[in-house]
């Protein structure tokens, strides 16, 4: 009888342990990661633009050399997020992450003309208002982060990239306050 209590006292104690490790580390992970990157880009829903990454670079996993990244830590506590961006003439798309670390949808540069716009929205949000077609990603989470990426085959390319793309691109309130 102590056997049997002792092995599904182990088997309570693994499950609980593979239920942390799958769920809550990603989440206590992301969440440092968020705290650093909106403390790095000023505050909560504002892009930063890491510059150039090579093979020195540790912040993201691998990250390629030939993208251009910017990122913006998305709160929606207080309402949905729009991000805007003038539309390079090469590969561009925004991933979005939530706060479990899951890409919920990927907007693409095929989807815009010469700007694009992404509202970012819980579903509720998104349920109580009307975005006029305005391409919407609906976020699991209030928060997570909004990862742009741009191909650049030749770094001499970045000045003009950062100057007419990077810099050109928002990311606030859909409704700012007054």
């Amino acid at each position: 009888m102590r056997v049997i209590v002792i092995i599904i006292a182990a088997a309570v104690g693994f499950g609980a342990g593979y239920f942390f490790t799958l769920n809550q580390i990603p989440r206590l992970i992301m969440a440092g990661t968020m705290e650093r990157t909106a403390g790095l880009a000023g505050g909560w829903n504002q892009f930063i633009h890491p510059g150039l990454r090579d093979e020195t670079s540790t912040r993201v996993v691998r990250p390629s050399p030939d993208l251009v990244y910017s990122a913006c830590v998305i709160d929606l506590s207080d309402g949905p997020i729009r991000i805007t961006s003038p539309m390079p003439d090469r590969y561009w798309s925004l991933s979005f992450f939530d706060a479990n670390t899951d890409v919920p949808d990927i907007a693409q540069r095929e989807e815009f003309d010469d700007v694009a716009e992404v509202i970012i929205a819980t579903r509720a949000q998104a349920e109580s208002n009307d975005f006029d077609g305005v391409r919407t990603i609906i976020s699991p989470t209030s928060r997570g982060v909004a990862l742009t990426r741009m191909f650049t085959p030749d770094r001499s390319e970045y000045p003009r990239l950062r100057e007419t793309i990077q810099t050109a691109a928002t990311c606030g309130p859909l409704n700012p306050a007054p």
